[in-house]
């Protein structure tokens, strides 16, 4: 999961009507009036569901279709996450660093450079 992907898997049915051909993976915010969906083989028992908001609420249930469609799971949440401010910290100290390094470089360079001459 990241703030714009959600990973959903499940179990294939206890007692499915026959051999599932796909899966249909349903979900919304609270805020949509049609869910979005994604289909996956029958064979497949997970989705990366991505584009989606950050730090939104999904509703998500996933049902099999054999030559009919079949019942829904259980809907259940997930929450993308938030971009927290650490990442964009890291990224700073990282680059704060990579800086402060290539100065000491042309320092010791150059230092070495004049000892020679």
């Amino acid at each position: 999961m990241s703030s714009v992907s959600i990973r959903v898997t499940w179990d294939e049915p206890a007692t499915p009507n026959g051999i599932i051909k796909e899966y249909i993976i349903s979900y919304e915010t609270s805020r949509d009036y049609q869910p979005s969906e994604k289909t996956v083989t029958g064979n497949t028992m997970k989705r990366v569901l991505d584009g989606l908001d950050k730090f939104t609420t999904y509703f998500i249930k996933v049902r099999g279709k054999t030559s009919k469609m079949g019942n829904a799971s259980k809907i259940l949440n997930a929450t993308t996450f938030e971009d927290s401010k650490l990442q964009s910290m890291a990224s700073a100290v990282f680059y704060i660093i990579y800086f402060v390094v290539f100065v000491l470089t042309q320092i010791c360079n150059r230092r070495l450079s004049l000892n020679h001459n």
